[in-house]
């Protein structure tokens, strides 16, 4: 399996991307839901679930949610804030809206 895609969170953050802090468990957004942002995980890990199973986990430096930036379907997975055991801080997650980048 092919590495994914890492971004850079300053360039993102130049580019107008607030920053998210969520605890362990939180949802960040749920199947069917809008899609509005794009996100980088800046510390933590997140898991992508569809139905009852987890499809993916994303770990510090990987994305999720970017099909937002680039068509109106809702969202097709569940995204759920884990914790990271080598995190000692919140999760952090860098969010960028649909739109214009800069």
């Amino acid at each position: 399996m092919d590495d994914p895609i890492k971004i850079s969170p300053q360039l993102l953050s130049k580019a107008g991307a607030s920053t998210v802090r969520l605890a362990p468990g939180d949802v960040i957004f749920k199947d069917g839901d809008a899609p509005d942002k794009m996100y980088v995980v800046i510390s933590g890990v997140v898991e992508i679930h569809l139905r009852d199973a987890v499809i993916e986990t994303v770990p510090q430096g990987g994305t999720f949610g970017e099909m937002a930036l680039i068509d109106s379907s809702p969202r097709s997975a569940t995204v759920i804030a884990k914790t990271d055991p080598a995190s000692k801080g919140p999760l952090q997650f860098l969010a960028k809206k649909r739109g214009g980048w800069g």
